[in-house]
């Protein structure tokens, strides 16, 4: 009877340890899609800033 508890409270103890290194794990993977999803953003706008600077100067040559 001793071991059954000695060994429920040793499962207790690895289960609450396994899932607060998940949700740790989980945090750490949503922030960084978070940061990937920003990162595919910021560079469309550096290519519409390109096509305008590229435009502009197209213009500037036509002038």
């Amino acid at each position: 009877m001793f071991s059954f508890f000695w060994l429920s409270k040793k499962i207790s103890i690895y289960l609450f340890t396994f899932s607060i290194i998940f949700s740790a794990n989980t945090q750490v993977l949503l922030s960084m899609s978070t940061i990937e999803s920003q990162k595919e953003i910021n560079p469309s706008h550096e290519s519409e800033n390109l096509d305008s600077k590229i435009s502009r100067l197209l213009s500037n040559v036509a002038e």
